[in-house]
């Protein structure tokens, strides 16, 4: 486990994963299907097709794309992560994203 509430969950396709917090209880829950959170890490690129947002946000290596499919909001950073949440309020909205930065593929305290 890492510091903060995100949650380092592995590696896909040469890239980071993790899930916060919400979207870890939410899985083991069941109210998101395991293979729904598989095929995001898997085909990140078939979310990117439908994405809803791509813009730079501070704090993130180059551009991030935010993408919702599924009750599932994935932002992948070119650069090295893929991050999944269930939803913007739950993760305190974009500003908590913001206010953490990312140090070599590891989530740390500003």
């Amino acid at each position: 486990m890492i510091k903060g509430p995100y949650y380092l969950i592995g590696r896909a396709r040469e890239k980071d994963v993790f899930l916060t917090k919400h979207a870890l209880e939410m899985v083991r829950k069941r109210k998101i299907p395991t293979s729904k959170l598989l095929d995001a890490i898997r085909y990140p690129w078939k979310i990117l097709k439908d994405a809803q947002h791509s813009s730079p946000i501070p704090g993130f290596h180059r551009r991030v794309y935010v993408s919702k499919k599924n009750e599932l909001i994935v932002i992948v950073d070119e650069d090295s992560m893929i991050i999944i949440v269930t939803s913007w309020k739950k993760t305190k909205d974009l500003e908590e994203f913001i206010s953490k930065r990312v140090e070599r593929g590891i989530w740390v305290e500003e």
